[in-house]
């Protein structure tokens, strides 16, 4: 096996480890809908067990003197995974340092437009595969129209809406606890006259002011996730940008995250997960083997033949949504799709 001339930039890649919160907090949300699951291999099989045997009928379990006990039963259905590998690389020349600025600022301009460009990919994806209605469909979609719309501030329920798509999240067995939502769509839903009205006698002083934690308190959600994400849809080279969200925003989902606070909501059935290839990251100091943030890979190597050198971010992952088998080829995503929050026409 060829051994690569790259030198590892941990002290780029350990800059990277603040970096998804940077991104949340701009509107980057796709590593908090699939949070990172750290794996050895870069492919292989599991075993999961179905809803179909997890949840089996109850029936009676005496014992009779002399007779057995009854036996339990369960099934297995196998699943895999693939990661694949991403990566970008930018020029940093030498000629242009002297000319322009110093070696330091220039490695660094370079790398966090690298990380970026991995970063808007990865968004772009989950988004893609989470706002997606053929994924989505029947009892997993609700569908507005007219004055429930949440652009519809003075006749619009979304406390009603959200509450209906977590009881029929719970016909598969599940408690729901986040909520997906572009930031558009939550600006009109905390101006719904229905929240208010609510919030009204909560003992705040201005009930037009309303907090996201009233809204999780009013929704009985544990998180609520805020897409205000945008995208360049103009090819590179144009004379301008036409800027578009990452996240549709006439969408809005109610659904269940692998958060990490307990065994049950990171192992538990969730809406998906990034699967993350970590081997050759293990040895960045400070950053764990299950942790998003460590998993972009930055390295540098010199082009003597144009007197320069090259800033390469990568990383190796696979998006794995985890539908579970209901049984009779029948499956369930953990999420309930909203549709027509907005109308379209704003971003």
């Amino acid at each position: 096996m060829l051994q690569s001339q790259a030198i590892q930039r941990f002290d780029l890649s350990i800059r990277r480890s603040d970096f998804s919160l940077l991104a949340n907090r701009e509107g980057f949300i796709g590593l908090r809908v699939m949070p990172a699951a750290g794996v050895a291999v870069p492919s292989s099989t599991f075993s999961r067990e179905t809803i179909k045997t997890r949840l089996a009928p109850p029936r009676t379990l005496i014992r009779n003197p002399r007779a057995g006990y009854a036996k339990d039963e369960f099934g297995w259905t196998t699943d895999s995974f693939t990661t694949q590998e991403h990566g970008l690389e930018s020029d940093v020349d030498d000629a242009e340092i002297e000319l322009f600025g110093d070696f330091i600022q220039a490695e660094q301009i370079a790398a966090d437009r690298v990380v970026d460009q991995l970063l808007q990919e990865h968004e772009r994806d989950v988004a893609a595969m989470v706002f997606n209605t053929t994924n989505y469909t029947g009892d997993q979609t609700i569908a507005l129209s007219g004055t429930t719309t949440f652009k519809a501030t003075a006749t619009s329920t979304p406390v009603a809406t959200i509450l209906a798509a977590k009881r029929q999240f719970r016909k598969f067995g599940l408690r729901a606890n986040c909520l997906i939502i572009p930031e558009l769509g939550l600006d009109y839903m905390m101006q719904s006259q229905s929240i208010i009205d609510r919030i009204k006698y909560s003992g705040q002083d201005d009930p037009k002011d309303v907090s996201m934690s009233m809204l999780k308190s009013l929704l009985r959600l544990d998180h609520i996730l805020v897409a205000d994400g945008y995208k360049n849809n103009t090819p590179s080279g144009t004379a301008a940008a036409t800027l578009a969200r990452f996240w549709d925003p006439t969408m809005a989902m109610v659904c269940r995250i692998a958060d990490g606070s307990s065994e049950l909501t990171n192992s538990g059935p969730c809406l998906g997960r990034t699967v993350m290839f970590m081997k050759q990251n293990s040895s960045i100091p400070g950053i764990g083997a299950s942790s998003a943030e460590g998993a972009i890979i930055m390295e540098e190597y010199r082009e003597e033949s144009r007197r320069g050198g090259v800033i390469r971010g990568r990383w190796n992952y696979q998006l794995k949504d985890f539908s579970d088998p209901m049984g009779d080829n029948t499956f369930f995503r953990a999420g309930v799709l909203i549709t027509n929050v907005t109308d379209g026409t704003e971003m």
